[in-house]
């Protein structure tokens, strides 16, 4: 029988392709290997290598193992204690035989706040941690020793979203309109929002509290709390008959102190996609 997991993630290859989960509340280092390409095989053995395997990641650190992510190859390894001050990452190197497999610590003070709060993303893991986003990616100078750097992914917005960051937020990823949906914790009201190929940040707040999401058979769906699935559908623009509400923000920036009276009016331009007014 499968061991009891919190989470599960996939490391996809063609000929050893495994599920690997973690959060076992008994053994709370330990990461679970399937069977090689049998996602329901559980019976774990040194050898045949076809069997399922296990990795006790940073064994007795005083760290629980909260969450994995693939990327390049390696497995990496979100560890943080309850209270989330202490903190480590770690890289699990599981290509090859499982008898030659490693998994150094790669970083202190970074981690992940739940299996939840981490997502691959098109170049690189985006996760969730106490100060904020955050983002792997590969080092600028990589070496075997060093082959991933770990830095912010939203400076300017990353004080506001930790201010509302919990142990059960989320992260949903659209890859058709590459976009990151960061839901600080699970009932707040507004999803921060990263635009993958710029690393721009907006937020974007749903009529309904969603809870859940992934991209299925070609269609973005939501799960909300009122127990319905939702799909996400951007060739309409009207809720029941009822035209959306659409509003626009903006910063403002005061000049009088430097130009005094040169701004006289302020213009905002909108091309709009469909027929409206403005």
């Amino acid at each position: 029988a499968a061991p009891s997991l919190d989470f599960i993630t996939d490391a996809s290859a063609r000929d050893t392709a495994r599920v690997l989960g973690c959060g076992n509340s008994v053994n709370r280092d330990r990461l679970h290997f399937s069977g090689i390409k049998d996602g329901t095989y559980w019976t774990e053995n040194a050898t045949p290598e076809t069997d399922a395997k296990y990795m006790d990641v940073g064994y007795k650190d005083g760290l629980d193992l909260v969450g994995v992510c693939m990327f390049q190859g390696d497995a990496l390894l979100f560890k943080r204690a309850p209270q989330a001050s202490q903190r480590a990452i770690y890289r699990g190197i599981i290509s090859g035989a499982s008898a030659d497999w490693s998994c150094p610590q790669y970083r202190r003070m970074h981690s992940a706040l739940s299996a939840h709060m981490v997502a691959e993303i098109p170049d690189g893991v985006l996760f969730i941690d106490i100060e904020g986003p955050k983002l792997i990616t590969v080092a600028a100078q990589p070496s075997d020793s060093i082959p991933f750097d770990v830095s912010p992914a939203a400076s300017k917005i990353a004080g506001e979203l930790a201010k509302y960051v919990g142990t059960d937020g989320f992260i949903i990823l659209d890859p058709v309109r590459m976009l990151a949906m960061v839901k600080p914790s699970a009932n707040y009201e507004a999803f921060y929002c990263m635009d993958l190929l710029r690393k721009r940040w907006t937020y974007f707040k749903f009529a309904l509290n969603i809870q859940s999401g992934a991209y299925c058979g070609g269609k973005m769906l939501f799960g909300a709390s009122d127990g319905y699935v939702y799909e996400y559908d951007d060739t309409l623009y009207q809720d029941n008959g009822v035209d959306f509400d659409v509003t626009i923000e903006s910063k403002w920036f005061n000049l009088f102190q430097m130009f005094d009276e040169l701004i006289k009016e302020k213009y905002l331009g909108i091309s709009g996609i469909v027929d409206g007014g403005g």
